[in-house]
């Protein structure tokens, strides 16, 4: 299955982005913060949305802040979402990497909803991964009707049905592991657990409902979850999401409560 790289961050540069992005003072930053989250919406993958506004307000506060990053792929990333932002192809020039070229003018390509950008692209797996995301920017599902390779065209429904919000595109997707994971990223987005119902194993629901939750910051959502070390790292990832170390305490297993006010503690 196609994914997206783990974005890996050094703590330098998360302290950059995050300082980047304490005030939110005057017009400017007002205006900034509402065309960083238009141009965030339109990544096709939920999971990258917060990356991909943190790396822009930040770089608006301060431009050489992509610079500032001491580890390659992580200056890459800030490149891209910059070059989606300002829409220019670029800032895709200042990277080396070819691998992170393309991923550039993917962005590129979905805020501009342009597929021309996509043919710049030489891998030819990231040029249909472009198409389709320029499918989810648009909300354009004739793109991916189009498509004559059947993982491209299982792939581009997969990220247009959470973008359009959509639970029945997932039905289009004839590949029952893309299907699955298509229920959960609308249920992600549409903040609500309906699509989960749709997934038959248990521990494809958990991890549905721990999603869900983690969009909405809800706790007791992990209530849902079967499994109980599952329900105990949902408690956690939603306690550090919300930051409210209160949650910890819900978490029966000592070993994942001590692991949850540790994680509190290195981040003081």
């Amino acid at each position: 299955m196609k994914r997206l790289p783990l974005l890996i961050f050094t703590p330098i540069l998360i302290l950059i982005i995050l300082n980047g992005c304490k005030t939110n003072e005057g017009k400017a930053n007002q205006d900034i913060s509402i065309t960083a989250k238009n141009i965030c919406e339109k990544v096709a993958f939920y999971q990258e949305k917060d990356i991909c506004y943190l790396f822009i307000v930040a770089a608006n506060k301060n431009i050489n802040v992509c610079d500032d990053s001491k580890e390659e792929f992580s200056k890459n990333m800030c490149y891209a979402y910059v070059a989606a932002y300002k829409k220019d192809i670029g800032f895709c020039q200042k990277i080396i990497s070819p691998a992170s070229q393309d991923f550039c003018y993917r962005k590129v390509a979905a805020a501009k909803e342009d597929l021309s950008v996509c043919e710049k692209i030489n891998i030819f797996q990231e040029k249909s991964t472009c198409y389709s995301e320029v499918a989810a920017a648009k909300g354009d599902l004739s793109i991916c009707d189009k498509m004559t390779d059947e993982f491209d065209k299982n792939w581009c429904y997969e990220i247009v049905a959470p973008v359009k919000k959509d639970l029945e595109i997932c039905e289009k997707i004839s590949d029952s592991s893309i299907k699955k994971e298509c229920y959960v990223a609308v249920a992600a987005t549409t903040q609500s657990t309906d699509s989960c119902e749709r997934l038959n194993n248990q521990i494809d629901k958990d991890w549905c409902y721990e999603e869900v939750a983690k969009s909405i910051q809800d706790p007791n959502l992990c209530e849902k979850i079967v499994d109980k070390d599952n329900k105990d790292l949902c408690y956690s990832r939603v306690a550090l999401i919300k930051n409210d170390k209160a949650i910890c305490e819900k978490i029966s297993s000592q070993h994942w409560k001590d692991s949850c006010y540790e994680q509190f503690a290195k981040a003081s």
